[in-house]
């Protein structure tokens, strides 16, 4: 069991793109500990998203391949599901998003969520799809304050989301007392939100408290990457 001031913790990690056997990178060592704030960024492809996948299925499945603190609950927003399916009701796809991280609230709970998050009572029998970005980026922390999760997976979070979106969606990442590790190309989100960065850079995962020095390390990164392609 880790401390509790380590909330994840892996070393020697190695990271495959689905369904292939050519290794990504390696982790030599990685520790994450309660309200950090992390970015991990970098170019399509380098293996971001496989990351974050590879934490969620080692707290979904109790794989061992990372190591979480036995208390943790955690939520997972990915860019290809977007969390929730848009052809449910809000109050239905709020429930399923709560069931995959193990959480069960009950109809009324559902409601209060939404209701504190400014969904009108009209509004809660509208379909996802009809929402617009401010109202899908409330309805994403509806979510995480039903779960009150320690560790939030969070993938391109600000696709689909328009200008009041965003600035919600900052706010309360800015408010969420939990950890986050984001990945977006939204460079206004990482600053304003996260104090620590993850890099993937010449086959390892290398962590940098400054914004700057991250950038122009991913930047290195995908102009090495592009010529040798070229070449």
């Amino acid at each position: 069991m880790l401390p509790a001031k380590r909330l994840l913790f892996c070393n020697e990690v190695v990271v495959r793109a689905p369904r292939q056997t050519n290794i990504l990178y390696t982790i030599d060592e990685l520790l994450i500990q309660p309200g950090e704030k992390i970015a991990l960024i970098g170019a399509n492809g380098m293996g971001k998203s496989t990351l974050l996948q590879l934490i969620w299925k080692s707290y979904r499945d109790r794989d061992r391949a990372i190591t979480l603190h036995d208390s943790t609950v955690m939520a997972y927003y990915d860019q290809l599901q977007n969390g929730v399916n848009s052809e449910l009701d809000i109050i239905n796809a709020l429930s399923s998003f709560c069931s995959t991280s193990r959480v069960n609230a009950n109809n009324e709970q559902l409601k209060q969520a939404l209701l504190k998050a400014g969904f009108p009572w009209e509004r809660l029998q509208s379909k996802v799809k009809t929402l617009s970005g401010g109202e899908r980026a409330r309805l994403l922390f509806a979510g995480i304050s039903l779960i009150n999760s320690h560790l939030l997976l969070l993938d391109e979070p600000t696709n689909h989301l328009d200008i009041s979106g965003k600035k919600a969606l900052e706010r309360q990442l800015e408010e969420f007392n939990g950890t986050v590790l984001l990945v977006s190309h939204d460079r206004s989100l990482i600053e304003k939100v996260c104090k620590r960065f993850l890099v993937i850079s010449d086959g390892k995962l290398h962590s940098f408290n400054d914004y700057r020095q991250a950038y122009s390390a991913s930047q290195m990164t995908v102009e090495g990457h592009l010529l040798s392609n070229a070449s």
